[in-house]
């Protein structure tokens, strides 16, 4: 199934526990995407994949990695953070994007709720 929804790079892995579900998110570097995992079942479950699309500053493009925690980070992300690297940018050097956890779940529903 990798091969259907990762282009290499494969350069991060990470786990994210939410609400008793535990995700694996991986970054796909080749094509800009995160692809998702369930992973507290039998056998892994893929849910989907996402972009991270303009926002205030651009879309992540060239990921070489990221990190995520489940869970109240601070008040801004009170159920939790997923941070990605962030390459190619139009202006600058590389940086990092912090994506609220609710807004990746939400694109990813209902098969993230399940």
């Amino acid at each position: 199934m990798a091969a259907d929804v990762l282009v290499a790079d494969v350069e991060g892995l990470t786990i994210l526990e939410d609400r008793g579900a535990r995700y694996l998110i991986a970054s796909s570097q080749g094509d800009s995407t995160f692809a998702v995992w369930r992973i507290d079942g039998q056998e892994p479950a893929f849910v989907g994949r996402f972009v991270v699309a303009e926002g205030a500053v651009d879309r992540v493009t060239g990921t070489d990695g990221l990190d995520a925690l489940g869970g109240p980070v601070g008040d801004a992300f009170p159920e939790g953070l997923v941070v990605v690297q962030d390459d190619v940018n139009d202006r600058g050097t590389q940086n990092f994007k912090f994506i609220d956890w609710r807004e990746i779940r939400a694109a990813l529903s209902p098969a993230a709720a399940r």
